[in-house]
C-alpha cells in the first residue's frame, strides 16, 4: 500500500507538466531558440503523460541511470530509469488522461550553456473518476543538452497537503447531466 504523502506526489506529477508549455516564462538574457526548445521538451513530456505513453515520457530523460525524480516527503525519491518508469506507471493511475489544467503563478528559468533549470507555482485543476480537484503545487526541474536535445536530470514536485480543496461536481469534462 502506498503511503499517503507518496500518494500526493503521484497525484501531482502529471497534473504539472503543462506549467511550462503554458505563456508566463520569464528569461531576463538568452536565446529565444534555447526558450523555445525547453517549452517544447515540456510540451512532448505533458503530452506524453496524458496519453499515458510511458516510453514517450522516458525517452525525455536523460540516457543511463544518473537521473533523479523527487516527491515532498522523506523517501520520495525515485533514482534511475527502472525506479522513474515503475513511478510514472503509478502517477497514470492517478488521473483521468486529458483532463488536467495548469495555472502558474510564477514561473522562472535559465540557461547556462547545456544547463538549463526552471522553478514553478502553480494551482492544478484535474479530474479523476469524474470527480474535480484542485490544488496548488511547486515544481523545479534540471535538464541536460545532450547531441542537441534536452533531457530532464532531476526533477522535483512538492505541494502542500493543506492546499488542496475538494470540488463537489458530478459531472467530468465533457459529460452532461
Amino acid at each position: 500500500m502506498m503511503r499517503p504523502m507518496m500518494r500526493r506526489l503521484l497525484l501531482i506529477l502529471p497534473l504539472v507538466l503543462g506549467v511550462w508549455t503554458a505563456t508566463g516564462w520569464t528569461q531576463p538574457e538568452g536565446d529565444p531558440k534555447v526558450l523555445a526548445e525547453l517549452k517544447e521538451n515540456f510540451t512532448r513530456l505533458d503530452q506524453a503523460i496524458n496519453a499515458h505513453d510511458l516510453t514517450g515520457v522516458l525517452a525525455l530523460y536523460a540516457p543511463g541511470d544518473n537521473i533523479v525524480l523527487l516527491g515532498t516527503g522523506e523517501g520520495e525519491r525515485w533514482v534511475g530509469r527502472e525506479e522513474i518508469q515503475a513511478a510514472y506507471a503509478e502517477f497514470f493511475r492517478s488521473f483521468d488522461p486529458g483532463t488536467q489544467e495548469t495555472r502558474c503563478t510564477w514561473t522562472m528559468q535559465d540557461v547556462k550553456g547545456n544547463l538549463a533549470w526552471m522553478a514553478s507555482m502553480c494551482w492544478i485543476t484535474d479530474f479523476l473518476k469524474n470527480q474535480k480537484r484542485e490544488y496548488g503545487i511547486n515544481v523545479t526541474a534540471v535538464l541536460e543538452k545532450l547531441d542537441g536535445k534536452w533531457h530532464f536530470r532531476v526533477m522535483h514536485f512538492s505541494n502542500n497537503l493543506a492546499d488542496e480543496i475538494p470540488v463537489q461536481e458530478e459531472d467530468g469534462p465533457g459529460e452532461e447531466d
